[in-house]
């Protein structure tokens, strides 16, 4: 009787403790979704809900309501095309990041041509058009404030493919034209269409403009909120984090937004053997796309792999870490709100650099 008790009793016992040390694991950042609301998340790259406008597919990586709308980050692919209606935005700051193939970029009467890398921002109540000139051409958009998804919501159609294709080449769709007209006249997106805006078509070299750096020579921002301006390919000014082996390349700064955003371009090194990333943490909510190479970043209690083209949203007062594991590994770096966004605290205990990477020894 003694014994059976005893056995009852140390069974009991280690159920106990088999339910007390039981933890539920954490739920999974990668998503198949943009989120609803403001949480960290990762979305693998061409997934997710697609849209599509005529030939091209418009994937929102970052809404108003995942960002609490602070900003919208959608990409565009798709073949070689028609030139989009010119337009402008009164309350939108609208930017540009050629990330493959090309395409020619009209603001006011300023024209270049974009390759991969390069980068172009419009202000509000500046004049714009766009066209994509390359067989398979992919660009990102980061706008601020949020809400321009909802204007790629109301003229497009649902996309999806069976192999996640990034667009469809060979099923294109009639140009909504009169969905766009309807769209400006509603006034709720901000869009106001410019069919007579002065648009350079006169271009050698890739520029319309000879006097200023287009692939030739370095550029610098231009240090106020209402000056468009281009980019090239790491033609920009540029940082170095010599300890982490980072460089940075601002795109925008906070002086280009009102303080708004700045958007960078981030270039790290393998992490050293044995080092530790170091814990982060920002005011404003950051997003991370992934150029080139593999990006880890420790998460909401998660290490995460994320590789070309997925994209990682962190909230703010969201701690976090991450690194590289592969030699190279380049990101596109967005971010909102105060002055410690991650190109600001790396640029903090930076250096001038020349170089678009960071030194071989």
């Amino acid at each position: 009787m003694a014994k059976t008790f005893f056995l009852v009793l140390a069974a009991a016992i280690g159920l106990f403790a088999t339910a007390s040390s039981f933890s539920p694991e954490p739920a999974s950042l990668v998503v198949e979704r943009v989120p609803s609301n403001v949480t960290p998340y990762v979305l693998r790259y061409s997934t997710g809900d697609a849209y599509q406008i005529g030939a091209d597919i418009y994937r929102v990586l970052v809404t108003e309501q995942s960002s609490g709308g602070a900003f919208t980050l959608f990409t565009e692919s798709g073949r070689e095309n028609l030139q989009i209606t010119t337009h402008r935005h009164q309350r939108y700051y609208e930017t540009f990041f050629a990330i493959r193939g090309g395409m020619t970029m009209w603001i006011n009467e300023e024209t270049r041509a974009l390759q991969a890398s390069d980068f172009a921002t419009v202000p509000q109540n500046q004049n714009h058009s766009f066209q994509f000139t390359e067989p398979d051409t992919l660009m990102a958009s980061f706008i601020a404030p949020g809400g321009f998804e909802k204007w790629i919501y109301n003229v497009s159609e649902p996309f999806s493919s069976e192999f996640d294709a990034p667009f469809p080449p060979d099923q294109p769709l009639p140009y909504p034209v009169d969905k766009i007209i309807a769209a400006a006249a509603d006034g709720s997106f901000d869009i106001t269409i410019a069919p007579d805006a002065a648009l350079s078509h006169n271009m050698t070299n890739g520029t319309s403009n000879q006097g200023l750096p287009w692939h030739n020579r370095n550029s610098d921002l231009p240090g106020n909120p209402d000056e468009p301006y281009f980019v090239a390919n790491n033609r920009g000014p540029k940082f170095l984090h010599r300890s982490e082996g980072q460089v940075i390349a601002p795109l925008v700064s906070r002086n280009e937004t009102s303080g708004n955003a700045t958007i960078s371009i981030i270039t790290i090194r393998r992490r050293a053997l044995g080092s530790e990333a170091p814990l982060r943490k920002s005011s404003g909510s950051q997003v991370m796309l992934v150029l080139d190479g593999q990006l880890m970043i420790s998460l909401a209690g998660q290490n995460e792999s994320l590789l070309t083209g997925d994209v990682v949203f962190v909230p703010p007062d969201t701690k976090y870490s991450y690194w590289s594991d592969v030699a190279f590994t380049r990101l596109y770096v967005g971010a909102t709100s105060g002055d410690d966004g991650l190109a600001d605290q790396l640029m903090r205990d930076a250096e001038d650099w020349g170089f678009a990477l960071y030194p071989s020894t």
